[in-house]
């Protein structure tokens, strides 16, 4: 084992500006001495802005249920405004108004919707 290794699974340990040593247990290893499991920080999805929503990104019922895919981004160009989008469905296209998005992310977007509605959209606009 490396010096390096051996002051990783020894105790940290420092003191405050009170003059009281504070010491903080070593980080987890595996067997072998590496570090333990280290979790990705962009496992949790980015919340983004309706420009950013890119073509073919899943489109979920508010329960997480999948129904389709982003088809098409519509905006109200004159006043600059999200109107909804065309989302792409074993049904054909159809259009989910903006008041129905409830998020959008970089990996999906969440709609208001459930499972039953989501049979009973309009054609798209």
């Amino acid at each position: 084992m490396t010096s390096t290794a051996t002051s990783v699974q020894q105790s940290l340990s420092f003191e405050s500006t009170s003059g009281t040593r504070l010491t903080r247990d070593p980080p987890p290893t595996t067997e072998d001495g590496s570090l333990g499991r280290v979790v990705r920080m962009d496992t949790e999805p980015i919340p983004i802005a309706y420009a950013a929503l890119q073509h073919g990104t899943p489109v979920h019922t508010s329960d997480g249920r999948e129904f389709g895919t982003v088809a098409a981004v519509l905006v109200d160009e004159p006043v600059d405004v999200f109107d909804g989008i065309n989302v792409e469905t074993p049904q054909g296209t159809r259009f989910v108004d903006a008041d129905q998005i409830g998020r959008i992310f970089t990996t999906y977007v969440c709609t208001t919707l459930s499972w039953d509605e989501t049979g009973h959209l309009p054609d798209p606009h």
